[in-house]
């Protein structure tokens, strides 16, 4: 009876040793509903978590089980898919609670002014130095939603080659490289600069004197990028059009003035090699800018036309070789 009663004893010592071996090492109860933040989600965000073992409950409570999801598309996460992911990270011995947790991003509604400034700042970043940019919202997106958290940023994207007049830019909230909102703003843009300003009209034709400009900030949202940069390179040059009072001045608005008339003698110095003739009384058949080539008749010969080319009031050059 002894005997029998020591087997019983040492079987019921295995038995329960056998138990509890098979206990689990920690249990996790899934939340039903929660809130997320961007852009990863943990385990110790969606249940509560039980063990013994304060190193493994930390290493359960940190696993990464999914990307959290886009803003308005809840993620459900089962308990099927919970106990693949324990079982891939070697986590066997773990009792899971519940069915499934539904998941979605919390989110952080951004404040009109503070989208406007962000707007703001981007253009002038992507402004040249010396512009100035002035801009009247028409739309932003009312109520926009992003993720909370210190790891969120707002993409700003837009045609650099076209920030004036009216433009369209898009607003993506992103989170570790990940878009979670997508959103569009309109706007006017109008551009500044210290600019050479007409002060009086100016007739086509007419030269441009140095009392005629100054310069000031003024409006070059339509101006063809070729402002007049140094005044004093464009003393002097001549009107292509006529130009109103408060016109921004271009390099495009001018032209050189005619130093050559037609019809007027002029010298025309003939080089050839290290040889120079000088031929006088040659007649303009054409007006001449400097640098240009235009038709003289040969004074030494009437049946005969040279071509030389302007180099100053009543001088023009002729090269042989």
């Amino acid at each position: 009876m002894g005997k029998i009663f020591t087997v019983l004893s040492l079987f019921s010592y295995f038995f329960a040793s056998s138990l509890c071996g098979l206990a689990s090492e920690a249990s996790i109860r899934l939340v039903d509903t929660i809130a997320v933040q961007a852009p990863n989600i943990t385990l110790g965000e969606i249940a509560s978590i039980e063990s013994d073992n304060p190193y493994l409950k930390q290493q359960l409570f940190d696993l990464h089980i999914a990307d959290a999801p886009r803003i308005g598309s809840p993620k459900v996460i089962s308990s099927y898919a919970l106990q693949s992911i324990l079982k891939d990270e070697g986590f066997d011995n773990v009792e899971i609670f519940g069915t499934q947790s539904t998941t979605y991003t919390e989110t952080y509604t951004v404040p009109k002014e503070e989208l406007q400034e962000k707007i703001i700042s981007w253009i002038q970043r992507e402004m040249l130095s010396d512009v100035e940019p002035e801009v009247r919202f028409k739309k932003l997106p009312h109520k926009w939603k992003i993720p909370k958290g210190s790891n969120t940023s707002i993409q700003i994207s837009g045609n650099r080659d076209k920030l004036s007049g009216t433009t369209t830019l898009t607003l993506r909230a992103m989170a570790d490289g990940r878009v979670y909102a997508t959103g569009h703003a309109r706007m006017d843009i109008k551009l500044f600069k210290t600019s050479a300003v007409l002060i009086r009209p100016l007739k086509r034709q007419e030269k441009l004197e140095s009392t005629d400009v100054e310069f000031r900030r003024a409006e070059i949202t339509k101006s063809n990028g070729m402002e007049i940069q140094d005044i004093n390179n464009a003393i002097g040059l001549v009107a292509k059009k006529n130009l109103p009072v408060g016109s921004v001045l271009t390099t495009t608005d001018f032209e050189q003035a005619v130093v050559i008339e037609r019809g007027t003698p002029n010298r025309i110095v003939v080089i050839n090699g290290t040889v120079k003739l000088g031929i006088a009384g040659a007649i303009a058949l054409q007006n001449g800018r400097e640098g240009e080539n235009i038709m003289f008749s040969n004074p030494m010969n009437e049946k005969e036309t040279l071509r030389a080319t302007v180099k100053g009031p009543g001088l023009a050059v002729m090269k042989l070789r």
